[in-house]
């Protein structure tokens, strides 16, 4: 007869994900609804975040206009500039001697008493105004004519590079504002949760959304220490759910755990095949189970077995009277 290790069971999805957001948002759009089939990459959600996106078009300004100035400063100053420079000077020069002639016309009649003070005052500032403006006319043509100095190059390079980063780093966060899926699956947020996300300002790292991946599922049967010594991978597994004890579920064992759990097992009325004699420590035995029809869902639990291979009838009576003799009556002497 078989020789079977049984114990209950619960079925998990063999992959899920919890889709969180990256970044700071109002969720703006809803992309899904509960038990929507979503492939790796769908949208989930639709953050906003108008600081983002104001810092992301400043920034981008920022960008353009220093490039052109990198550019400029790389091709050094034209013949155009240059006579644009000269002609500026020679107004602000003309401006200046203007002013200088009024001042001294204007302080004559000063010393007659024909003007009061405040016209001469008036006149006295706007010949430091037009030398003011002629000074600067005269050292912005004396900049042309030297040409770009090259650490002021580099130094204009620097900051392109920083607001670059910058951009760029802002750019990511933004592309983080459309929520995809990482996995493909259901989706398994209840619908009234979904929805009442909506304009809500959800933090970074917040649940968005759960997605199984349940065509295949994982059934974790919870095997007795005293059976676990029979369980190999590959070995058949039947498993049966309190949803429907009818329908009976095949897969084999993919991997057994390493490390017992302590939590105890209540022992169950068995065949006399099945050698589930109880024990406080249990192994985790996990089974990938077909389950395209997706009838088997998260959560479900029942009983499982694993099919250990043929023994006789014999071996099977008297196995636990010879575990007892040569495990705790051994201990004994």
């Amino acid at each position: 007869m078989e020789l079977k290790a049984s114990g209950p069971v619960s079925v998990l999805p063999e992959e899920n994900a919890d889709i969180r957001t990256a970044v700071d948002g109002i969720v703006d759009e809803i992309y899904v609804d509960e038990g929507d089939r979503v492939r790796a990459g769908d949208p989930i959600a639709r953050l906003s975040s108008q600081a983002l996106e104001a810092n992301l078009h400043s920034t981008e300004a920022e960008v353009r206009e220093l490039r052109a100035v990198v550019q400029g400063l790389v091709k050094g100053p034209t013949t155009a500039e240059i006579q644009v420079a000269r002609a500026t000077l020679e107004k602000n020069q003309a401006a200046a001697d203007y002013a200088a002639t009024q001042l001294s016309r204007v302080s004559q009649l000063f010393q007659i008493g024909a003007v009061p003070r405040t016209q001469l005052d008036d006149a006295r500032a706007a010949v430091t105004t037009a030398e003011g403006v002629k000074l600067e006319a005269q050292r912005r043509l004396n900049v042309l004519l030297a040409g770009t100095r090259p650490d002021d190059i580099e130094a204009a390079r620097a900051r392109l590079e920083r607001l670059e980063s910058q951009q760029a780093d802002l750019s990511e966060q933004y592309a983080k504002l459309k929520i995809v899926s990482p996995v493909s699956g259901i989706v398994a947020t209840p619908s009234r949760e979904l929805k009442a996300m909506k304009r809500q300002l959800i933090p970074s790292g917040g649940l968005i959304a759960k997605v199984y991946d349940f065509e295949t599922v994982a059934a974790q049967i919870r095997v007795p220490e005293k059976s676990i010594g029979e369980v190999r991978p590959g070995q058949a597994v039947e498993l049966r759910t309190r949803a429907d004890p009818n329908v009976t579920f095949h897969g084999r064992v993919a991997s057994i755990a390493v490390a017992a759990d302590a939590a105890p097992v209540a022992e169950a009325a068995s065949p006399l095949p099945v050698t589930h004699s109880g024990g406080d420590r249990v192994f985790v035995v996990t089974s990938l189970i077909d389950n395209r029809s997706l009838f088997l869902r998260p959560g479900m639990t029942g009983q499982a077995k694993v099919l250990c291979g043929q023994r006789s009838v014999l071996n099977l009576m008297t196995r636990q009277l010879v575990r007892t003799l040569n495990v705790e009556v051994w201990s004994w002497w």
